[in-house]
């Protein structure tokens, strides 16, 4: 998450689909593979749930598992 808030505080980005929400969705309907999440206590600047949810679940999502979803929203103009 450090990158993710180097990027948010440099350019003003705005997160996409990168929520505990839709981590804690993705972790019922994605293929996963636990890994060892190394977070060091990094806190998302944007959700403040996030950190907790990930450093409980343990589990990295990448963007490939939840590909149609993104396609999804960027076939319908989502942002």
């Amino acid at each position: 998450m450090g990158i993710e808030n180097h990027v948010i505080r440099t350019w003003q980005a705005v997160p996409w689909r990168f929520g505990c929400g839709e981590h804690l969705e993705a972790v019922m309907v994605a293929p996963t593979r636990p890994r060892d999440l190394d977070i060091n206590g990094i806190e998302a600047l944007w959700d403040k749930e996030l950190h907790t949810a990930m450093n409980t679940q343990r589990l990295a999502i990448p963007e490939e598992a939840v590909v149609s979803t993104l396609l999804g929203d960027l076939s319908h103009g989502v942002k």
